[in-house]
């Protein structure tokens, strides 16, 4: 039972390490893209305002 133990530790670490690679590269893209659709116009439009006064 000593020997079955480790395997079953390091089976669950890279499950959750798999997991948590999706689940950041989820989030990078869903933040790239607000980034893009979002911050950025934003940005742009400020800087417009600010070069027209």
């Amino acid at each position: 039972m000593g020997t079955q133990h480790p395997k079953i530790c390091v089976i669950c670490i890279l499950g959750i390490y798999q997991s948590l690679k999706i689940f950041y590269v989820k989030v990078f893209r869903d933040t790239i893209y607000l980034l893009e659709k979002y911050i950025i116009p934003i940005k742009f439009k400020n800087l417009k305002i600010s070069l027209q006064k």
